[in-house]
């Protein structure tokens, strides 16, 4: 990994409280170490059990970035380099390690100083696996005292000893429906809360033999960080038929409403919309209204969705139709469809995808990686028969961006 990247890893030692400094030396991995700002080490993909990604670098600025030269490379050993693969996940720093996986869910440990690999896991995955979404990635690895965690794309979580190259069979974790997490939780410990948000409902396309809400999909969810125990839950996408999953890592800050503090939440949707929640008991902060939708009896569609009130942080219809294609509800989000192309804005890789946002606590701005990418959708019929376990099943087609 170059330096330029590493050096907001390693300056922020002496910038904090002498308190918080001694509680990330003396137990680094505790709760109160893991919600302070990071020091010199990235311990969680999100810089903190917040995922706030903030950094009180000073030794950093506009002046001498200009400055920064990368001072060594090192090849991850021909691992996730066919165009199959996407490299979407940052490295864990910790103790002079950089900890990294592949798309192929290989995991490097590297040295900090010199480049070298410490050790290596190989994944083994077998290449005609047909049930990967999206192209063979990894959104990161989890980090503990002893372990390395990784959740592999067949549906197993190992955890690897960080000294050797052994590892622990984890448990298998498939269930169907979806709701996959694509994203690194976040945690409150004072409240014993963890926050996430989940994947779509499947089959992706087809809503009409899942009839329902289909909880917990297209959701944000607090559970107990003891027992598991479930707390709350806000659905952001109704019976989602769009590809509306929530891969954007939420966020935990406190604000101020009418004079009160607030401990918020926030994820920012596929949808275009930031979503802001009591992190207490999940309800909206800033108001989410129910609204009618148009429907398709055939997808089984839910009558209403919710709307955040406020701006959308990506247009949410088309003014221009595609190309031969008849516009249809001037392609507004939620708008149904069938087994006919409809334009759709946003589309399912529009809105907030995987880039994670960030949030600055000292002018309370939160900043979002937006993409305005309206999609051409269409179902397909399926049949009663379910799929076979295994065999990938969206019972649609994204026909491609609707631009």
């Amino acid at each position: 990994m170059p330096r330029r990247l590493l050096f907001v890893f390693c300056c922020f030692f002496g910038l904090l409280p002498a308190a918080a400094v001694q509680a990330q030396e003396r137990d680094p991995f505790s709760p109160a170490a893991l919600m302070q700002a990071p020091i010199t080490e990235w311990r969680t993909n999100g810089g903190s059990f917040s995922n706030q990604r903030y950094s009180p670098l000073a030794a950093l600025n506009s002046s001498n970035i200009a400055g920064l030269k990368g001072v060594w490379h090192t090849r991850l050993r021909g691992s996730g380099n066919g165009p199959q693969y996407s490299g979407e996940a940052q490295p864990l720093v910790d103790d002079g390690v950089a900890y990294i996986v592949t798309g192929a869910d290989d995991v490097f440990a590297v040295s900090i100083d010199s480049g070298d690999i410490l050790w290596q896991y190989t994944a083994s995955l077998p290449p005609a696996m047909t049930t990967v979404c999206c192209s063979w990635t990894s959104r990161g690895v989890g980090l503990s005292e002893e372990h390395v965690y990784v959740g592999q794309l067949d549906g197993q979580l190992k955890a690897l000893d960080r000294a050797s190259e052994s590892w622990n069979q984890g448990n298998i974790l498939w269930l169907h429906g979806g709701a996959p997490v694509w994203n690194t939780p976040a945690v409150d410990p004072q409240l014993g809360l963890m926050y996430f948000s989940t994947g779509n409902a499947g089959a992706d396309s087809n809503g009409a033999h899942r009839a329902g809400d289909n909880l917990f999909t297209s959701s944000i969810l607090a559970l107990d960080v003891k027992t598991g125990q479930y707390r709350w839950h806000f659905q952001q996408v109704h019976h989602d038929i769009w590809g509306y999953d929530a891969p954007n890592p939420v966020m935990l800050f406190d604000i101020d409403i009418d004079g009160v503090s607030r401990k918020a939440l926030t994820q920012a949707g596929k949808t275009g919309w930031f979503y802001i929640l009591d992190r207490i008991t999940g309800a909206p902060l800033l108001g989410i209204d129910e609204k009618p939708v148009p429907q398709e009896a055939r997808q089984a569609t839910a009558a209403t969705q919710p709307f955040p009130r406020g701006d959308a942080f990506v247009p949410q219809s088309l003014r221009v139709p595609p190309e031969g294609v008849t516009l249809v509800n001037e392609g507004r989000i939620f708008t149904p469809y069938w087994t006919d192309a409809v334009a759709i804005a946003p589309g399912a890789g529009g809105g907030a995808n995987w880039p994670p946002s960030a949030h600055d606590p000292r002018t309370g701005y939160s900043y979002v990686c937006a993409s305005d990418r309206p999609f051409l959708y269409a179902g397909i019929d399926i049949s009663d028969e379910p799929p076979k376990p295994g065999d990938r099943y969206t019972a649609g087609v994204f026909l491609g961006e609707a631009m």
